[in-house]
Formats: C-alpha cells, structure tokens, sequence
C-alpha cells in the first residue's frame, strides 16, 4: 500500500508534497474569489509537479471554463477522464462545457455516461442533480435529488431543490409536498409560501395554453418577485403616513416588507423602521413582532425593533429569540439590557443620579432612567456621539426639572457638572424632541 501511495505521488518526499498542496492552496484561493488567470497559473503548475492530482486538474478545467476558453477546459477534463473515467466533477463538467458550445449531440451522449455512475456520495449526488438541472433535464434531476434526500432527509437546500426539479417536471403536488416540508424544517424561511402558492396557483391552470414557468436551481425567489417586493417597499416608503397605512392591510405588502428588511438590513431596514416610527403605524406590529423570532437577525437589530414596537405602543411584553432561546421582555432597562451596548449609557444615569442625590423628592431616579431610555429608543442605533458624560447628565437632570415645574437654569447646572452652555443646550434640546410627544411625558404649558 505504502508503495502505492508513493507511486501516486511520483515519488516526492513529505516536504515536496507540502510544498505542491500550498501551491493548490493558493490556487483554490484564487478560484474563490474569481481571479482565474491567478488560479489557472498556480493550478498548471500544480499539476506540472503532480500530474495524476485529480482535484488540481478539475478545478484547472473551471479555471479556463470561467477565462472563456471552452475547448481547454474540455481538453482538461478529458485529461482527467484518462486517470478516472468515471470521475463525477469531470464528466458533469464537460456536459457543461459541451452545453456552453452549442454541441447538443455531444451533451446527450454525455448525460447517459453520467447516468452510468452510481454513487450514494451526498456530494456526488448533488454535483449529478444540480447539472442535470442546469441542462434542463429537470424529471432526472428531480430523480436524483429524491435520492440526496434519502440520505440527508433534513437539508433545506436540497429539499427545496428538489421541489423545483418537480415543479420544472409539472410535478405540482410534489412539488408542494417539499416546499411544505420546507417550511417544517425551517419555519422562518422566506421562500416556500411564495412557491407553494405559485406551485399551486400553476398546477390549477396546468390544462391552460398559457405555458408554466421554469424556475432556477437557486435558494431565493424569482428575480420578478423580488423586484416586484423591492418595489412594493419603496412605494410604502415614499407614501404619505395614510397611504402607508392602508398599504399595511395587504398581506402581500407585510410580507414584501419583511423581505426587503431581510435583503437590505442597513439602508432598506432603516427607510422602513423610520417611516413606521414617525408615523407611529401599530398596523406594522405584525411584521415587527415576527422579525422578533428570527434565528437570522442580529440581536442589535432586535433591541431596535423593540423600542419601535414600544415607540408605536404595541403592547407588551414582547417575544423575542435572543441566541435560540425565546424570551418574553419588555422594552424598559431592567428587561433589556441596553447598558451592554455601550457602557457610557449607564456612566450617564450613574453621573445623574450622583448630582441629584438629595436635592428631589419621589422617584426622580427611576424618572431619570426613563427619560434617557426614552431618548435611546428614539435615537437608535442612531445614537449621537458621547464626548462627554456630564452634558448629557446634566442635561437630564434640567430636563427632569423642566418636567417637573422645578425651577433651575442652564447656567446653574452648567456651572455644577463643569460643562458650556452651548453644548450642555444642545443635548437638552435632543433629549426634549425624544419624549415631548410620548405619552408619558408633557412638555410644560409656557405662561
């Protein structure tokens, strides 16, 4: 065995092969990020050292495939073929290759040497079923990834491959059956409703003239819909607050929404969390709510949509899954903790507290507390920036006063928490514009 192996190798020492396999290393580098005449390059020189290095030699093939240069890509995958005939990544392959040129004979013949290889490889399988799709022989793709599921029943991937191969087959029914079954492996996906209302929607007019669609093998929905969806947002957000909030009654518009937060979770999720927070629509609640049981969305992003939802007045508590554990909280300090994001946050209440300490009678430091989570919940993430704990202290506490009816100036507190004026102004200003329309506070009549 030993003499095999090394005969496989050409007789290279361990530090010659490890000098060959970082060179491949680099290739497949390469290969990833697309720079193929990079790959090409280092895979030729992999293959110049090793020649029987089967893997080297495919991806050298995809090398060229991907440069334009089809014939070489087929003239290596054949090389390949010479060491391996039934190697599954060359003879798929080059059906591929065949495909691109226009040589429909060429690729029949290849399909029924595909078909000659038996395997029970999930890996295998899925490079078989996956080309096969790609060269539009969906009932024998469909065939195949019924197979990949019997042996990784639970892939979504492969589950709702399969449904398409069914779909593409005018299986409907099946079809169905494993984007149903889609759902049940991953509750919050966002593709099976969509397919099971098309698959259902196509096989009820199968008798028409009008010919069904052909989906791609890909795990996302069609690029129509989805710009129909991005569309369908960007009408929501541009919409005055009362059209917006008709908008919400269609279910297709909740559901774009929930998507195009998905798509876009930085400019598209903020336009939306914007014109909902400014015109308080508690219509979106549901939306907002769901968005809170996804495994696939940040935490930080979550803590957001609580004070929305808080912003909005949908009732609480909320039900949130934090980290795959699903939790009831609501959106005041001691539920959430809101400090961990940034320590100076609770530095601020801390430094406010201090000043305060036994100049104010009731529960002005759980009122303190609330005026500043109410400023976090309409600033976030949009938090301005901390310079400096004391004028945002200091600016709590003249709100707090002007709240209360209790007289203190600006220069008073500027001069006790050793800040300016003009600064110290601003962020009372900023404090003021989060809560004076809150129901739990009222800015004082001026007489």
């Amino acid at each position: 065995m030993l003499t095999m192996i090394k005969d496989a190798n050409n007789n290279l020492d361990d530090e010659e092969l490890e000098r060959i396999y970082a060179i491949e290393e680099q290739a497949i580098s390469h290969l990833e990020k697309r720079q193929y005449k990079e790959a090409a390059e280092k895979f030729e020189q992999v293959v110049t050292l090793l020649p029987n290095a089967v893997p080297a030699r495919n991806n050298l093939s995809l090398s060229y495939y991907y440069l334009g240069d089809t014939q070489k890509a087929i003239e290596f995958a054949r090389e390949v073929l010479s060491y391996e005939k039934y190697n599954i990544h060359a003879n798929c392959n080059i059906a591929i290759f065949y495909r691109k040129l226009g040589l429909d004979n060429w690729v029949e013949k290849q399909i029924k040497e595909i078909k000659k290889i038996s395997t029970d490889n999930p890996e295998y399988l899925y490079k078989i079923a996956d080309t096969l799709g790609l060269l539009e022989k969906h009932t024998d793709a469909y065939k195949v990834y019924k197979k990949l599921l019997s042996v990784e029943a639970d892939n979504t991937l492969y589950t709702h491959y399969a449904a398409v191969a069914a779909f593409n087959s005018g299986k409907y029914n099946d079809s169905i059956k494993h984007w149903k079954r889609l759902k049940q492996l991953d509750s919050q996906n966002l593709l099976s409703d969509y397919y099971i209302n098309l698959a259902q929607s196509t096989g009820a007019r199968a008798e028409s003239e009008k010919a069904a669609p052909i989906l791609t093998y890909s795990y996302q929905l069609p690029k129509e819909e989805i710009d129909r969806r991005v569309l369908t947002t960007q009408k929501f957000v541009d919409s005055n607050t009362e059209a917006a909030k008709d908008m919400l009654r269609d279910k297709a518009v909740e559901e774009a929404l929930y998507y195009s937060i998905f798509l876009d979770r930085v400019l598209i999720r903020k336009l939306i969390f914007n014109k909902i927070k400014i015109g308080l629509m508690i219509e979106s609640q549901d939306i907002i709510r769901k968005l809170l049981l996804s495994s696939d969305m940040e935490d930080e992003i979550k803590v957001e949509a609580i004070f929305l939802l808080d912003i909005i007045g949908a009732p609480q508590p909320y039900k949130v899954n934090f980290a795959g554990e699903v939790m009831e909280i609501t959106a005041d300090p001691l539920s959430i903790d809101v400090y961990a994001v940034n320590g100076e946050w609770e530095d601020i209440i801390k430094k406010a507290h201090m000043n305060m300490k036994g100049l104010y009678k009731g529960a002005y430091k759980r009122a303190v507390e609330d005026m500043w989570m109410a400023f976090i919940k309409y600033r976030y993430p949009n938090m301005p920036q901390i310079n400096k704990i004391e004028e945002w202290a200091a600016a709590l506490e003249y709100v707090y006063c002007r709240l209360n009816s209790i007289k203190k100036t600006q220069k008073e507190l500027a001069e006790k928490y050793g800040v300016s004026i003009s600064s110290f102004g601003n962020k009372c200003k900023q404090i003021m514009e989060s809560i004076v329309n809150r129901a739990d506070y009222a800015e004082p009549r001026k007489k």
